[in-house]
């Protein structure tokens, strides 16, 4: 399933869209497992704090929003 997110505040020159895979098996070496993991079992990780996560988006929109405050 291939969908658009839709423009963004203050990136409207960015496209952002998500892609979607059902029954499709990657391989664990190909996999990208860098804030989360799956075991050889198949178990789940979150590899990185939760809070932490949510400060660093919260962050980088504040961020966005004194961008788009300055341009004006």
């Amino acid at each position: 399933m291939v969908g658009e997110i839709g423009p963004k505040f203050g990136y409207n020159v960015k496209d952002n869209g998500y892609l979607r895979f059902d029954k499709v098996r990657i391989p664990r070496e190909n996999m990208l497992m860098r804030y989360a993991k799956v075991s050889k079992n198949g178990e789940f990780t979150k590899s990185m704090n939760e809070k932490i996560g949510y400060g660093t988006m919260m962050q980088v929109r504040t961020s966005i929003l004194r961008a788009c405050g300055g341009a004006y």
